[in-house]
């Protein structure tokens, strides 16, 4: 019966799935509950939590059952679980090693954890085949709660967390509990089946020492997760580790393990199994100084639904003292051969606060909404992508898109596209910046860049950080171009109509036995001034120039530079001159600094 649901399920999805989104409808329809697995069931209970192992800590039940430590008596446990309507839990130790049956919280009941300091820990294992449904109340000022459940974990609508610091995870933790007095904890799937969490609507998790959700997959359906001034983070894949002390402390995304299975559905507790083993959806009402979304995952599949990162409401980072807000989401695929990791945003991004930063890494970003923040960076996950900006068709597993309907949403001082690696950046920028706004756009590439611009941007600055060759021209009359410093590998071309050029330091080079046209050009046609600080070409020996090595030129307009340094290898052709300023016989004024010229003998 399972094989048959799951096969007729995938049909179902593969026909009929079409876009990447997650609602709430799709997830209602899908209505089973989750399949088992250990073949001998200790007695549950659907009331309160069953232990069957108590180190570190007291259990009282409110109608005057007292649970002893060591191993349960789980009949008594189970009776004092069924007619009582809340359970207190004295951590008497800095950590309790908490083992059950069961951990499920019905409706208007209460789990209490009782922490004498924020350093306790609380580690609760669900040891067999039953997956929770929180329904009810988690509190406990101060300290941590960690609940790890292999089967699923469901919070159900209107349900509440209410402690120091929070995680819930469905991957398994192996080690012992006393070995969490190091800080760190490491959670990995092994070999079960990938289960998920469900956050339902209403739900609220407030943890002001932190809060970590690790699963295969997090189904997130309107709940409000606030981690205060720490962190509030989710993590997909088949495991991760992580620190903590007080609180908890930023998951490394390179800790995070990328799913392996092969099996191709997550279990969710009163859901089918859902495509893909790595789902994150709608995760909206986030609120915390730091927020951090990773998904990770190792596959050939090419699921729509699958390894996407789906941001459907408001991911908000608002500091709550002086700290920055920031916002880390990070989706891949480390398969090539697989659904490219993805991030769609449909209601706005914040992270408030001066230095506030937000990055999205994934190889497709889709932006359906604004982005606020004083910093913002779009990057490749996988290194060396080609980045295609504008409206280009040849988009395609092998292209990080940066689209005019996706940059048109970001709201910065600050905006990086790139991760340094040796990309091809190409195609057309069109960002509606206000002309008032100032905006530094920086491309993070060590390869080529060449691109337009659509239109004009009188206080923004654009940047490069080594790139191998620049090409930048304005697309239309009246679009001028404003570059930071300019280190560049190889040649550096800038080329506008009726507008100014104004840049940093221009440095380019060329290495030996090469044929290359201009290694930096500036040109004006028609009206328009060139403004740059030093330039510097560097060219090695053997080489053919066909023209000016330097080219400066503007047909109706004024030209000035500071320092200018030539630095010439030996047995080099030069066509044209080695520097060519040319204001074409117009009025105006050619300015210059120092000229320095070195050469090896022997150049043409």
């Amino acid at each position: 019966m399972i094989r048959r649901v799951r096969r007729n399920a995938r049909k179902a999805l593969n026909s009929k799935l079409k876009k990447i989104t997650l609602s709430s409808s799709l997830l209602l329809a899908l209505s089973v509950s989750m399949a088992g697995g250990a073949s001998a069931q200790g007695p549950t209970s659907n009331n309160l939590p069953v232990p069957n192992y108590i180190n570190g800590a007291t259990f009282k039940y409110n109608n005057g059952s007292n649970i002893q430590a060591g191993n349960v008596n789980q009949q008594a446990a189970k009776a004092a679980a069924d007619c009582a309507n809340r359970l207190d839990i004295g951590i008497t130790k800095n950590v309790a090693d908490l083992k059950y049956n069961s951990y499920n919280i019905a409706k208007n009941r209460v789990v209490n954890y009782n922490f004498s300091t924020p350093w306790q820990v609380a580690l609760n294992r669900v040891t067999q085949a039953n997956p929770s449904f929180i329904h009810g109340n988690i509190t406990g000022a101060n300290g941590k709660v960690f609940l790890i459940n292999p089967n699923g974990i469901l919070f159900g609508a209107n349900s509440a967390v209410n402690v120091g610091a929070f995680m819930a995870s469905t991957h398994n933790y192996k080690g012992k509990a006393a070995d969490l007095l190091s800080g760190k904890i490491e959670l990995a799937r092994d070999k079960v089946k990938p289960a998920g969490i469900f956050l339902d609507k209403g739900v609220v998790i407030n943890a002001p020492k932190g809060i970590v959700l690790s699963a295969n997959s997090i189904v997130h359906m309107g709940a409000r997760v606030n981690a205060g001034n720490s962190t509030a983070q989710l993590i997909t894949g088949d495991g991760v580790h992580f620190r903590f002390n007080s609180e908890i402390l930023p998951v490394n995304p390179d800790h995070v393990k990328a799913t392996q299975s092969t099996v191709n559905y997550v279990q969710h507790p009163h859901l089918q199994t859902m495509p893909g083993v790595h789902q994150m959806g709608g995760a909206n009402n986030i609120n915390a100084s730091n927020v951090t979304v990773v998904s990770k995952v190792n596959s050939t599949l090419n699921h729509p639904f699958l390894q996407f990162v789906n941001l459907e409401g408001l991911n908000t980072a608002k500091a709550v003292s002086t700290k920055a807000g920031k916002i880390f989401v990070h989706s891949e695929n480390v398969n090539g051969n697989g659904q490219a990791g993805g991030v769609y945003v449909k209601n706005p991004l914040r992270a408030y606060g001066h230095g506030g930063e937000i990055c999205l890494k994934a190889d497709k970003i889709d932006l359906k909404s604004n982005i606020y923040s004083e910093t913002i960076s779009l990057m490749p996950s996988t290194p060396n992508m080609e980045i295609l900006l504008g409206e280009g068709t040849a988009v395609n597993q092998k292209h990080f898109a940066v689209l005019y309907d996706n940059l048109q949403y970001l709201n910065a001082r600050n905006i990086n596209i790139g991760n340094d690696t040796n990309s091809y950046v190409h195609g057309a920028v069109d960002i509606a910046i206000p002309d008032s706004a100032s905006v530094n756009l920086t491309f993070k590439t060590r390869g080529d860049v060449e691109f337009e611009l659509g239109r004009n941007y009188p206080n923004s600055t654009l940047n490069f950080t080594l790139p191998s060759s620049v090409v930048l021209t304005g697309t239309d009359s009246g679009v001028g171009i404003t570059t930071g410093d300019i280190i560049a590998t190889d040649s550096i071309v800038i080329v506008v109509t009726d507008e100014d050029i104004v840049t940093g330091d221009l440095c380019a080079s060329v290495g030996n036995n090469q044929t290359i046209d201009e290694l930096i050009k500036l040109e004006v046609i028609g009206a328009g001034d060139i403004e740059t600080q030093d330039i510097t070409a560097k060219v090695g020996s053997g080489n053919q120039v066909n023209k000016d090595l330097v080219s400066l030129t503007t047909e109706n307009g004024n030209i000035q530079t500071e320092l200018i340094s030539l630095s010439l290898g030996s047995n080099n052709v030069f066509e044209n001159n080695v520097l060519g300023i040319d204001a074409n016989g117009t009025d105006g004024d050619v300015t210059t600094g120092s000229i320095n010229f070195t050469a090896d003998c022997e150049n043409v």
